[in-house]
């Protein structure tokens, strides 16, 4: 199993790449939005920010709160949690693409907006809110630490609640959301439908 440096280069990877990713679609779209840069709130941003130095900084300082094994099956679990963060980090872009410029850190209604329904929209409402849990689910997988799983358990409490106030918002605001909820997953594909 990798642990310290290793893991720490894993996690610092794996934001760097987030956000480089997250800042030059919001730059991209923000231009086209009738509200303009609106998307980003910098509150999120900076406390997401230390808390990633945190993730990053832990396997190195703090290695005693994580767990790690000499067994073979340590690097393949570690592995399976790298495809599960590229999974995560491919379908945020994806999803991000699709959204264009309604995305924001927020749960607000914009000017004009409409029901996305194309590309992973076409089969799950948040699918964004899923690329963080593939990510955090990643990130445990590679350095399990308390400090992962405490992320882990933000992600996805704090997730779950903007979803569910993002639905009940959409459905209000779209009369057509009600049945685009019938026939989509929250948060993945409803495979038996």
């Amino acid at each position: 199993m990798l642990t310290g440096i290793p893991q720490s280069a894993v996690i610092l990877l794996t934001g760097l790449v987030y956000y480089a990713v997250d800042f030059r679609l919001m730059r991209h779209y923000d231009r086209h939005s009738p509200q303009g840069p609106s998307a980003r709130s910098w509150r999120y941003t900076l406390l997401m920010i230390a808390f990633w130095v945190l993730l990053v900084v832990q396997p190195v300082l703090l290695p005693e709160v994580g767990v790690s094994t000499a067994a073979w099956w340590g690097l393949a679990i570690q592995a399976v949690g790298i495809a599960l963060i590229a999974c995560g980090l491919a379908l945020h872009w994806w999803a991000r693409s699709h959204l264009q410029h309604f995305y924001v850190e927020d749960v607000q209604f914009q000017e004009g907006q409409y029901l996305v329904d194309t590309g992973p929209y076409g089969r799950v409402r948040h699918p964004v809110f899923t690329s963080f849990f593939f990510i955090a689910g990643g990130l445990l997988l590679v350095n399990p630490a308390i400090t992962t799983l405490a992320m882990v358990l933000y992600v996805f409490v704090d997730f779950s609640s903007a979803a569910r106030k993002e639905e009940v918002l959409l459905s209000e605001m779209l009369p057509e959301y009600a049945q685009y909820m019938e026939r989509t997953g929250r948060f993945f594909p409803k495979w038996w439908r």
